[in-house]
């Protein structure tokens, strides 16, 4: 009687193990390293924080949405018209000082430093210009500094060709006086659209420089003349002639 208990124990043991065995087959239990797990953990939470993304980029950055590689930071610095460093300066707006990330842009013939946070750089025909960011270009104008060298013409010849301009362009020149641009003599023709908030402003500014001239042309508008207005006026101060 104790023998047939006993192999019936026997069995007994043999068959739990077998469905066991084949239910841990069927469904088998992944072993996930912790190492890998916290590693999940941290990325699933890094994609969750939204990053604050800078207000300037370099448009071919912008275009090709690719982040800077080091080589391409190498190349930066080699060229002498990329300005890669950062300097911080102090400027005035509206009576109080803040101090902005300015960079120096280098030209052929001048360089020039510019509000990396608020302007963004481009070149096209021949002109270098630096434009503020427009939330809505339907309802603001956009503000700018374009900069460019014409050869062989007289700042007076150049002053009668803008007046015409600014006519054709339905603005009004308000006055032509002699003034100091940065530490240089010349020419500024101050003209606007209207008396509305949102009127354009535009100011050129002509320095002569031996048988060449540069041409300045900056645009606000009413409401952004003492900001806007006051941070042209720190980057013109920069300028200079090499």
């Amino acid at each position: 009687m104790k023998k047939t208990i006993l192999i019936v124990a026997v069995i007994t043991v043999i068959g739990f193990t077998g469905c066991s065995k084949a239910e841990v087959e069927k469904y088998p239990v992944a072993i996930t390293d912790v190492a890998s797990l916290d590693d999940k953990i941290e990325s699933e939470a890094f994609e969750n924080v939204s990053t604050k993304e800078e207000v300037t980029k370099a448009p071919e950055m912008a275009d090709s949405g690719e982040e800077a590689t080091e080589e391409t930071k190498v190349e930066e610095t080699d060229n002498p018209n990329t300005a890669v460093k950062p300097t911080p300066a102090v400027i005035e707006i509206e009576g109080t000082e803040e101090t902005i990330n300015g960079l120096w842009h280098t030209s052929d013939g001048y360089k020039m430093m510019y509000d990396a946070d608020r302007f963004e750089y481009s070149e096209k025909d021949g002109a270098d210009t630096f434009v503020a960011e427009n939330p809505d270009p339907a309802i603001y104008p956009y503000v700018y500094v374009s900069i460019k060298q014409l050869e062989n013409k007289s700042a007076s010849d150049y002053v009668k060709e803008l007046s015409d301009t600014i006519s054709k362009n339905g603005l009004k020149s308000e006055k032509t006086t002699d003034a100091s641009i940065g530490n240089y003599k010349g020419t500024i023709i101050r003209a606007k659209a209207g008396s509305e908030w949102n009127s354009i402003i535009r100011n050129y500014y002509i320095i002569e420089n031996g048988t060449s001239i540069y041409s300045i042309e900056a645009q606000y508008f009413l409401e952004a003349a003492e900001g806007y207005g006051a941070r042209i006026q720190a980057m013109l101060n920069t300028f200079e002639i090499k």
